[in-house]
């Protein structure tokens, strides 16, 4: 098996499994093919925004962020355990080393292909002058 995180205010570890029916240790939530566990809001304090943070915390509990082959699954499950908020959004396994290169997938070295319109868009005009985007965030929202 292979575990794979995803983290925001909340970090989801993810196990990777063959098998259709996902049979999921207890606390963890099959979704799709994986396991998801939701850990926590900001419990690892301030600098849990950052991408690097994020990652070093799923590697502290032997997994990494996520790469995601189709998010229709986890947007599904996200909006269902929470109705009412409107808007989740948490760091996944992707990056690029500087400005002038593509994102890749931490994880196989493929190319993030599947952006939403007007993406990446270098976070708008103060993230660009700060150096531009360099790490990936999904954004779910519901309605």
């Amino acid at each position: 098996r292979i575990m794979f995180l995803i983290f925001i205010n909340l970090m989801f570890f993810w196990i990777h499994t063959s098998i259709a029916a996902v049979a999921c240790p207890s606390p963890f939530s099959p979704v799709g093919e994986q396991c998801l566990l939701v850990l926590g809001g900001g419990s690892f304090g301030k600098d849990d925004r950052s991408w690097h943070k994020a990652l070093d915390k799923c590697q502290q509990r032997g997994g990494t962020l996520a790469q995601l082959r189709d998010s229709t699954q986890l947007v599904k499950h996200i909006r269902s355990n929470d109705p009412s908020k409107r808007t989740w959004s948490f760091w996944v396994g992707a990056k690029r080393e500087n400005e002038n290169e593509e994102f890749r997938w931490t994880r196989s070295g493929r190319y993030v292909s599947n952006w939403d319109d007007g993406q990446p868009d270098n976070g708008g005009f103060f993230n660009f002058l700060a150096g531009g985007e360099n790490c990936v965030e999904l954004m779910v929202r519901n309605g």
